[in-house]
């Protein structure tokens, strides 16, 4: 078959283009391949290695067919078995002689044809031979080869990135440049490696080739032991048999190194599809990084940081916008650019409505120390409010007199700060939360007006939190009792003309009324009171006598 081979494989003069190349040239070795063994199955088309095999080795019974087959021998008086590595002692079979080996001796196994003799020259066993291993093994490192080449090219065109200004061409015609020159000596050395990759998957491609001829020329040799075998009445059908496996294996091993090939070749086309997306996605991260940059740059105009006194440009020397921000770390304070071109303070500096201070001036003395907030700030000299062009407030820490005060002068400083009220309505979220209702209002109820609205007693007792209480029995037997706290009246259970009094055990008990003439008289606090004469009381002393005087 025609090879193509891959050139222009020198470090640093590969580009999109070039790969693409390599890989066509890959694709056609391997596509050549498959033309020359056809899909491995059938072992038909163009597998000249046993298709053409001379007449009388191996007749086919079916058409384009190896599946049912006839081994004939139209050789001459003998065959010779050569092993496959050409090593001296090559055993050489004449069917005619009475043996090939030394009498007695044990069958030989000759690994490179995959097959055993015995010592009259017969075929008594057909193994995978070595060489189509080695065919297997060859397609696979074919394969790895391949990917490997696949991984380096996607590798070196995500760092091969062209100096500034300059382009390169993929080969679906885009053309994409970048800048990144830091870059571009690891990308010549990736480069490198991709071409170094790029020769080891043509060496792979072109041993898997010859590997599967080697296979081809084993597979024929196999058949013609075989045919010679065939001899021996005997063993003639053993011998059929074994050849037919020993070819279908050789098919089988066929069909894997295709497969092989094919899938190093679809490798070689991801890595040529990788190189022409490589421009989109370096285009997209370069408009990602602008983006970032913009947006960096517009915060830095805005948010000046630190200060120790008030910018008049931004951090790129440029002119302040409206909304600026800096603080001023000799004041402690937080400062907005406004729209007329001034810094004002972002918050009060007075804790509250106002910031007082009092002194006493020394002789001369102009600056006075007080925190206000610039512009809310009044200032008294003995009593008397200064106009603003009497003194200077515009740092919000000191108050600088125009003219020094006397001795024993008294400056009074009022500074005010801003405020704002916390946890009340305006007029519209009161209108919002209290509802004002309206006579014929279906939404709300009135309120009961009397117990006679209630449904029943039990509402009504639910309602005013009491209890039920029997309307009849003794009263003691009744539970949830009330406490009298104030004067009874009517008390039932004592006698006409009786007295209450509370026992020595805190209850109420009664005395019956006494006898004509008689008093009540205490007897102390442990014994209830009782009827006495009268005249068993002493007559009180110190009584003076009442006169009843007409006039």
């Amino acid at each position: 078959m025609t090879k193509q081979i891959i050139d222009n494989l020198q470090p640093g003069t590969l580009d999109g283009d070039s790969l693409y190349i390599a890989a066509e040239k890959i694709n056609a070795n391997f596509n050549e391949i498959f033309t020359h063994f056809g899909d491995g199955s059938t072992l038909d088309g163009g597998y000249v290695g046993l298709k053409n095999l001379n007449a009388g080795f191996i007749v086919s019974e079916g058409a384009n067919s190896y599946t049912s087959r006839t081994l004939r021998a139209n050789m001459g008086s003998g065959i010779t078995i050569t092993n496959g590595n050409g090593a001296g002692g090559d055993p050489t079979i004449d069917i005619q002689d009475s043996g090939v080996l030394p009498v007695n001796s044990d069958p030989v196994f000759y690994p490179n044809s995959g097959i055993t003799v015995d010592v009259k020259g017969r075929i008594t066993r057909i193994q995978d031979p070595s060489l189509l291993t080695n065919t297997q093994s060859a397609a696979s490192t074919a394969t790895q080869q391949a990917s490997s080449a696949t991984n380096s090219a996607a590798d070196a065109q995500k760092l091969a990135i062209n100096a500034e200004d300059s382009q390169f061409t993929l080969s679906d015609g885009t053309t994409t440049g970048f800048s990144a020159l830091h870059y571009s000596a690891k990308a010549a050395a990736d480069v490198a490696t991709i071409g170094t990759s790029l020769s080891d998957a043509q060496t792979a491609a072109t041993t898997a080739t010859t590997q599967a001829g080697i296979a081809t020329t084993q597979a024929s040799n196999a058949s013609t032991s075989a045919s010679n075998a065939s001899t021996s009445e005997s063993n003639a059908a053993t011998s059929e048999s074994n050849a037919s496996a020993s070819a279908s294996t050789a098919a089988g091993h066929v069909a894997t190194a295709l497969s092989h090939a094919n899938t190093a070749s679809g490798h070689a086309t991801t890595a040529t599809n990788a190189a022409n997306s490589i421009g989109t996605a370096v285009s997209d991260a370069q408009t990602a990084a602008n983006a970032a940059a913009t947006s960096y740059d517009s915060f830095d105009d805005r948010y000046l940081g630190a200060k120790s006194s008030a910018p008049t440009v931004d951090n790129d020397g440029d002119a302040l916008v409206t909304g600026a921000l800096y603080f001023n770390s000799s004041s402690d304070k937080m400062f907005v650019r406004t729209s007329s071109g001034g810094w004002t303070a972002a918050g009060s500096a007075v804790n509250g409505t106002t910031n007082r201070n009092s002194y006493t001036a020394t002789a001369n003395q102009t600056s006075f120390a007080s925190v206000y907030d610039v512009g809310y700030v009044d200032v008294y000299l003995n009593g008397l409010k200064l106009m603003p062009a009497d003194f200077t407030a515009t740092d919000g820490a000191n108050i600088v007199l125009a003219s020094g005060a006397a001795a024993g002068d008294t400056v009074d400083i009022v500074g005010y700060g801003a405020f704002s009220l916390s946890n009340f309505y305006t007029k519209t979220e009161s209108d919002g939360r209290y509802y004002l209702k309206a006579t014929a209002d279906s939404n709300f109820l009135d309120a009961a007006l009397n117990l006679s609205d209630l449904a029943n007693a039990a509402t009504a007792r639910t309602n005013l939190g009491l209890h039920a209480v029997a309307s009849s029995g003794d009263y003691n037997d009744l539970t949830n009792k009330p406490t009298i706290s104030t004067t009874a009246s009517n008390v039932a259970g004592g006698t006409a003309n009786g007295i209450l009094y509370q026992s020595a055990t805190d209850t109420t008990a009664h005395l019956a009324a006494g006898v004509s003439g008689y008093i009540l008289q205490t007897n102390g606090t442990g014994s209830a009171p009782t009827w006495v004469p009268k005249s068993s009381v002493a007559t009180p002393t110190g009584v003076a006598s009442v006169m009843k005087l007409s006039i």
